[in-house]
């Protein structure tokens, strides 16, 4: 990520996990990897929509802390939603999860893959393919039927 983007992502799978826990309360753990030393995020958290009034907002300012957000007692519905927009330097989300604990005690918990934002690099290269291929592909085709 890199300043200006966001990502948002919904918790709508939060499995059962164990009992007796004490709560109830949710948090979001997430593991980032950082070419600079110093990178700066926002962290905004959501009941349902991120349309609604955040129930978290906080900036992150970060070198080689893994960051976890916990955000009292919600998303006892299990569902939740939160967003981060990248302030400065760059990181890239490696991995997150998301945990409720609800009134009766239950822990529950969700880790989705991370799906990889394309790369600078990737997407020229693929315009550049775009340009190329069907080029390429007429003057084979061409001399082919020669």
């Amino acid at each position: 990520m890199t300043p200006g983007a966001t990502y948002t992502y919904e918790f709508t799978n939060f499995v059962f996990q164990a009992g007796d826990a004490v709560g109830p309360y949710a948090e979001v753990g997430l593991s980032v990897s950082s070419l600079v030393p110093v990178y700066s995020f926002q962290f905004t958290a959501f009941e349902n929509a991120s349309s609604q009034t955040p129930l978290l907002t906080t900036n992150f300012t970060a070198g080689a802390t893994t960051p976890v957000f916990a955000l009292g007692p919600v998303w006892q519905d299990r569902q939740g939603l939160f967003t981060l927009q990248m302030i400065s330097g760059s990181m890239t989300l490696l991995d997150f999860y998301g945990s409720v604990v609800d009134d009766a005690g239950y822990y529950y918990s969700e880790k989705p893959p991370v799906v990889p934002e394309p790369s600078v690099a990737v997407l020229w290269g693929g315009a550049i393919l775009a340009v190329v291929l069907p080029r390429w592909w007429r003057q084979a085709k061409s001399r082919l039927s020669v």
